[in-house]
């Protein structure tokens, strides 16, 4: 049976963001691979979707995964993506499921629309407002985080890493240990 890898977006760790469809799945082999972007208490300066690309190729190659399905969901759909454009003969299948960008200048002038193409430039208190705004419909007022709640760290790291996420390797201040194991997903790393 061939494995699948499933790359989560950048909002919700892999292990929980595909709990329940891994606990759905049951049998099958499938490897969950979490974002590159948490791999350290803090996102390196040059942090990039290239990065996360030479991640999942590592990944795969530890786990002596010659050939695999890929799933991608919002960021992680786009890191499928640009994986595929580079190594495109070990991708057995490719799904995608609401990828955050697919790379064309149509889709770079939505975000500009958006505001998102914005969000490393505001501090870090308001790169999260921003973000929900767009993600909501106009006019809904977002209640803020309750005051006593301790912010998460891989949310700390999300916020720091809106100024990336470009292709070939660059940087771009705009955008947005397991071996395989039979019946369930495991995470690449537990943050």
């Amino acid at each position: 049976m061939t494995v699948v890898i499933l790359v989560p977006g950048i909002l919700t760790p892999g292990r929980i963001r595909f709990a329940p469809l891994v606990a759905a799945i049951g049998s099958a082999d499938c490897e969950v691979k979490e974002l590159e972007v948490y791999a350290g208490s803090q996102v390196p300066d040059d942090y990039s979707l290239q990065m996360e690309v030479d991640g999942l190729d590592r990944f795969a190659s530890e786990r002596g995964l010659e050939r695999f399905h890929l799933y991608g969901f919002s960021i992680g759909g786009s890191i499928a993506l640009a994986y595929v454009a580079e190594h495109g003969s070990r991708v057995a299948s490719l799904a995608l499921d609401e990828p955050a960008t697919d790379f064309t200048d149509d889709d770079r002038k939505a975000m500009a629309a958006e505001g998102t193409d914005r969000l490393a430039d505001l501090p870090p208190g308001e790169r999260m407002k921003l973000f929900m705004q767009t993600m909501t419909r106009p006019g809904v007022n977002l209640a803020p985080p309750p005051p006593s709640r301790p912010a998460l760290r891989w949310l700390c790291v999300l916020l720091a890493s809106r100024r990336c996420c470009c292709p070939s390797g660059t940087t771009r201040s705009t955008s947005p240990s397991c071996a395989p194991t039979p019946a369930r997903c495991t995470s690449a790393t537990e943050a």
